[in-house]
């Protein structure tokens, strides 16, 4: 399962719960419009005995207040929807070493790291690859297909993929899987939200 395999099924299960989450979201959005007009109306009719300028002023604030509750209701929507798609994509992560082409992403996460670690390193110095434990042995019969020469560093800490770094600790590329998701998630989620906030003129 590739990362883009992961924040593929994010949009497409985040879409799935996307229709009763914003239904519940325009529910209470048009739940809080019909209070705010309903309360302007009782504003009107309280102040016909003041000038029809005081009210119209009156009814116009409430409409700004509507709106902005209109908003942050359906921006919170959005942010549930991504947020249990990505829930539920990163308990995937768990079983992703058990996932046919594991061996293939762990090489192309590897290649991508040790790429984008070797346009800082200096001349001569040499970079290490840390992987799981579990993943050593994979990386070992890789080592030769990647065209580096690197050293291997083996934790046991239930990371996803690789950090590329260098002797000194100086450079560091985090390519593991689920620092990836988290850094996509921002991007997920300003698309979720730009979608939900677009209906408001509906």
């Amino acid at each position: 399962m590739s990362l883009e395999a992961v924040l593929a099924s994010i949009r497409q299960q985040a879409e799935e719960e996307a229709g009763n989450i914003e239904a519940d979201a325009e529910t209470r959005a048009e739940r809080i419009r019909a209070e705010a007009s309903e309360k302007a109306e009782r504003i009107r009719q309280e102040t016909r005995r003041s000038t029809e300028e005081t009210a119209r002023q009156e009814e116009l604030r409430l409409e700004r207040e509507a709106d902005f509750e209109v908003r942050k209701v359906r921006q919170e929507a959005a942010l549930e929807i991504v947020d249990r798609a990505a829930e539920r994509a990163r308990d995937r992560l768990d079983n992703v070493r058990d996932h046919p082409a594991y061996e293939e992403i762990l090489h192309r996460l590897a290649q991508e790291a040790l790429g984008a670690l070797q346009e800082s390193l200096q001349g001569g110095e040499q970079g290490t690859i840390v992987v799981n434990a579990s993943d050593e042995p994979i990386l070992a019969r890789l080592k030769s297909d990647l065209g580096w020469d690197f050293d291997i560093h083996a934790e046991d800490d239930g990371m996803w993929g690789v950090i590329a770094r260098s002797a000194d600790q100086r450079v560091v590329v985090d390519n593991r899987l689920d620092s990836r998701l988290e850094q996509a998630l921002p991007g997920i989620r300003d698309v979720f939200i730009a979608q939900a906030l677009g209906r408001e003129g509906s």
